[in-house]
């Protein structure tokens, strides 16, 4: 695939693809709601290693699994895991 090919980057970019707009409107509110909370407790700058290893680390796994996939929510769930 893309990945073995040497295009790393998709592993970044494809947190900020959506499959639709209710896709990009639900992740946007999760992200609003937990994002401002998250942000309080851990700081700008640990809010965003979370935040985007947590979408890089899914990414790697759909992958790993054969899977193609899009959008906010791996960095989502990542801070729920953190926050949790």
């Amino acid at each position: 695939g893309a990945l073995h090919g040497g295009q790393w980057w998709r592993l970044i970019t494809a947190g900020f693809l959506h499959g639709g707009l209710l896709h990009i409107l639900m992740n946007s509110w999760v992200l609003f709601s937990l994002g401002a909370q998250g942000e309080e407790i851990y700081g700008t700058p640990r809010f965003l290693v979370i935040y985007f290893a947590s979408t890089v680390m899914g990414f790697v796994f759909s992958a790993w699994l054969g899977r193609v996939s899009v959008g906010a929510s791996a960095g989502t769930y990542g801070l729920i895991g953190a926050m949790i």
